[in-house]
């Protein structure tokens, strides 16, 4: 089946022509975000919202009005700026919800005070609108583990999965036949160290 990829993001900033490009057809009537198959067109778009921010709370309202019209089915926020609008929009909407998260967002340090207290409000927050989504996408264990463990606000852990951005190390390792012609190719001998970094 394919799928009609539809990028909301602000008007102003560096990855919105990235996006279009993104979206925009190739010779073949395709594009890297719309999928393949004979199901149906995969059209894509970009839709930009002209507002100084995301938090804006009329950028919430135009999000959820942008949902409408797509007739969206799923909505999936990545990183902490689009998640607040993304998933008030996707709530206001009744569409589901994915949240994909990437790092333990506010997570208390050695701060202190004023500071300490507005991390704390932040995350706070950030609990809460984690507990509208349906589904909580985290890149390792230990966001799953914070997720589900901090103190306040807390998701269950059964609407979390572990998706990681890399293949597993046992993923990784090359064959020795493959390592072989690697060193083939790039003239090393079996004593020239390689050290990957």
């Amino acid at each position: 089946e394919r799928f009609a990829c539809h990028i909301i993001c602000p008007a102003r900033g560096p990855m919105v022509e990235r996006y279009r490009q993104a979206v925009s057809p190739s010779a073949d009537g395709t594009s890297s975000l719309a999928g393949t198959g004979p199901a149906r067109s995969a059209a894509g778009s970009v839709i930009t919202i002209d507002r100084p921010s995301f938090f804006h709370p009329v950028a919430v309202l135009e999000i959820a009005a942008a949902l409408r019209r797509l007739r969206a089915d799923v909505v999936h926020t990545c990183l902490y700026t689009s998640d607040v609008a993304g998933l008030l929009a996707a709530r206001l909407t009744g569409i589901r919800s994915v949240a994909h998260i990437v790092s333990r967002n506010f997570a208390l340090a050695e701060e202190r005070g004023l500071r300490w207290a507005g991390k704390r409000a932040e995350s706070a927050v950030y609990r809460g609108i984690y507990a509208l989504a349906d589904r909580l996408l985290a890149v390792s264990e230990a966001v799953k583990t914070d997720l589900g463990g901090r103190s306040g606000i807390r998701v269950g852990a059964g609407k979390i999965t572990v998706l990681r951005h890399s293949p597993p190390p046992e993923a990784l390792m090359a064959s020795e036949q493959a390592m072989a012609e690697a060193r083939r190719l790039l003239r090393l001998t079996d004593e020239t160290a390689v050290i990957a970094m």
